[in-house]
């Protein structure tokens, strides 16, 4: 993901009127590769790289291609912790803290980001 993700993230959020709307359709309709949950200003924001290519183990192309059997440490994720503080800031126009509950590359099949709207 990139800018240009950004982007297209507050193109879909300009069409509704609250963030609760947003967040419904992003929840009905989600981006290949991501899930996003949504309650009481918390939202659970998903990486899926499986879902995206098959033996994709990380979007990140600095350890996408981690062999399966091997797991790094979740301090590789901090960069895609600062992307999802980015994206959801500027999708909610709000503070937000960002807490990584899994990594792919830790040994989850996926990647989970816990997000709290200030």
């Amino acid at each position: 993901m990139n800018s240009e993700t950004i982007d297209q993230a507050l193109e879909r959020r300009a069409k509704y009127d609250s963030l609760e709307e947003f967040l419904d359709a992003e929840i009905r309709t989600p981006m290949r590769g991501v899930k996003t949950e949504y309650k009481d200003s918390v939202i659970d924001y998903y990486y899926l790289p499986q879902s995206y290519m098959k033996g994709l183990r990380c979007y990140c192309s600095l350890v996408q291609d981690l062999p399966a059997d091997e797991t790094i440490s979740p301090t590789y994720c901090n960069c895609s912790k600062g992307y999802v503080t980015t994206y959801w800031e500027k999708v909610t126009g709000r503070p937000v803290e960002v807490e990584l509950m899994e990594s792919a590359v830790s040994g989850s099949d996926r990647c989970w980001f816990r997000i709290r709207i200030r």
